[in-house]
């Protein structure tokens, strides 16, 4: 028998070497899936005044990195129609992402007039979807996903459980955080 309970009973030689030897009683070495044998998807959000918007993607590669073709073939069309239904004004911020900056990716914009500004590369991150990826994670992985279509599905139950106030909240509080900044490093640059 195996297991955290019954450890103790289990005698082995515990050098490195035997470790992971065959003939010693454990568990496989390699337990848990490969993560380049699993199947990935990958989500693109924005977050705004009011405004949550997410759409996912084939990246064609496993990191998740999104080639400039994919951002103007189905981001950027998929925002552009999403956008009269919410009405209001919008700009578009972006980071230094190569995607972001391509110049097929600044002539589709310009073209379709969609509005766009490209952050500084030592500008503080503006992004307000940062600072919310890390409890989307958290909820999202808090139920385990055995298909894509699964995983969307539980993507977007956890993404419409974001109040509109906690964003704005978060936007609201931007030229407070930066206020601070500025004035703790008296005006000098910071990684922040």
């Amino acid at each position: 028998m195996t297991s955290p309970k019954y450890q103790r009973d289990i005698k082995r030689d515990t050098r490195d070497l035997a470790k992971y030897a065959k003939e010693n009683i454990q568990y496989d070495k390699d337990h848990k899936p490969d993560p380049d044998k699993q199947k990935h998807f990958h989500i693109y959000a924005v977050l705004g005044y009011n405004f949550a918007f997410a759409i996912p993607y084939n990246a064609g590669n496993l990191n998740g990195k999104m080639n400039t073709n994919t951002y103007i073939n189905v981001i950027l069309p998929a925002i552009l129609s999403y956008i009269p239904h919410k009405g209001g004004d919008y700009i578009l911020w972006q980071d230094r992402d190569s995607a972001h900056i391509s110049k097929w990716t600044l002539n589709w914009m310009d073209t379709h007039g969609m509005p766009y500004i490209l952050s500084s590369p030592k500008s503080p991150d503006m992004s307000i979807i940062e600072t919310w990826v890390s409890p989307l994670r958290r909820k999202f992985f808090s139920k385990k996903c055995t298909t894509e279509e699964q995983g969307v599905k539980q993507f977007y139950t956890v993404f419409k459980e974001l109040k509109p106030e906690r964003i704005n909240g978060t936007i609201d509080a931007y030229p407070n955080r930066l206020i601070k900044i500025r004035d703790y490093y008296q005006g000098l640059a910071s990684k922040y």
